[in-house]
């Protein structure tokens, strides 16, 4: 569940919520549960969003650009040692005679210590195959060493699954990486690298096209992604990093003849038209939340618009906005965003205004902003 206790911090803040249906730690991609559509879900960042789309049961890529990955915002890998498997089916969508590579991600960090920026630009380590066969696994942060090994290039429309095995050995480990046929399970390629600092895997998670292993610049492959999973005990689950279907929300009090007018915009996530299309507002009036409108999210803007006549501007009144829907196999969901509405100050003491300027995206998430924007505690 989310907290905005005001406009300014709901502009300042981002990611929150949860829909995630594995057990524990682990974790299994649900693309099959899914309509087709842009957004991936709330588990996941992916670089750009624009690029990525859900299509029949798995998270495509449209282009065949350099480095489009998906980050996984609501497992990590932990410094301690102990053990993981992340594995994941992949197809690819471009003939053979394309450059590029898919790779799994392990250990994203970033400069500024916060896994929004880890999934925005983070490095770490990256192990993957290329079109023509070549495996590889690349340190990032270690010289973006890399140790190679070769198996059979990879052919159109033809699914293997690419598994990475993290071994403990004190404070290092050994990493294996296989191709398998999915079905069959009969290991088509595999490469091994040994010693391994367990700080260097220690991060989030996510996975990529053509990153880690050199690729032209044109012509590159693009791939379709499935049945993502992790597992093992370095896995740690955080699912109040989760983001959507409902992003963020603005409002506004307008003081007419009539009394107050509240008016408030619902951003929401890229869903599908198939999806429900109705939000509700609901407000706690000290022992329970009551519903008191409900409104359609329009369908290209994905914006929605509540208007409350005789707003009762004379307190602060918490909120949720709340959308309702299901999987393919009918297992409810439903997403809360919840915060504040603050009363009218009265205009006998001075107006307190949080104002921003000149932010680069550098510093995204503007953690030491939030912070001292809640100190000062602006109307």
């Amino acid at each position: 569940m989310r907290t905005t206790p005001s406009l300014l911090l709901a502009a300042a803040i981002s990611l929150a919520t949860t829909i995630s249906s594995a057990p524990a730690a682990e974790f299994t991609s649900n693309f099959a549960q899914i309509p087709n559509r842009v957004w991936l879900g709330s588990d996941f960042w992916p670089n750009p969003m624009e690029d990525w789309r859900v299509n029949n049961a798995r998270a495509e890529c449209l282009t065949g650009g350099g480095n489009r990955n998906i980050a996984l915002l609501t497992r990590e890998i932990s410094p301690s040692p102990g053990s993981f498997t992340i594995s994941v089916d992949f197809t690819p969508l471009t003939p053979k005679k394309k450059t590029g590579t898919v790779a799994i991600l392990m250990g994203l960090k970033a400069p500024i210590d916060d896994y929004r920026t880890a999934a925005l630009r983070g490095r770490g380590v990256v192990a993957g195959i290329a079109m023509d066969g070549t495996l590889f696994i690349r340190n990032e942060t270690d010289n973006n060493n890399i140790t190679q090994g070769k198996t059979a290039a990879l052919q159109l429309g033809r699914t293997l699954r690419l598994t990475i095995k993290c071994t403990p050995f004190g404070n290092k480990s050994s990493l294996k990486l296989t191709i398998r046929e999915p079905e069959s399970g009969k290991i088509v390629g595999k490469l091994e690298l040994d010693g391994i600092d367990n700080k260097s895997l220690a991060g989030i998670t996510g996975l990529a096209q053509n990153r880690g292993f050199s690729a032209r610049k044109h012509g590159i492959a693009r791939f379709a992604l499935s049945n993502w999973q992790l597992s093992g005990s370095r896995i740690t689950n955080h699912p109040e990093r989760a983001w959507g279907p409902i992003l963020w929300t603005m409002h506004t009090l307008n003081k007419t003849a009539k009394g107050y007018v509240m008016k408030m915009s619902v951003q929401m996530a890229p869903i599908s038209r198939n999806e429900p299309q109705t939000l509700q507002l609901q407000i706690n009036n000290g022992s329970n939340w009551k519903t008191i409108t409900e409104t359609e999210i329009d369908p290209h803007a994905r914006v929605a618009i509540f208007r409350v006549a005789d707003w009762n501007a004379d307190q602060d009144t918490p909120y949720r906005v709340v959308y309702e829907s299901k999987l393919r196999d009918g297992t409810p969901l439903r997403d809360n965003y919840t915060g504040t509405i603050r009363k009218d100050p009265p205009v006998s003491r001075t107006f307190k205004l949080a104002a921003f300027t000149g932010n680069g995206d550098h510093i995204f998430p503007n953690k030491r902003i939030v912070r001292n924007v809640g100190i000062q505690n602006p109307d």
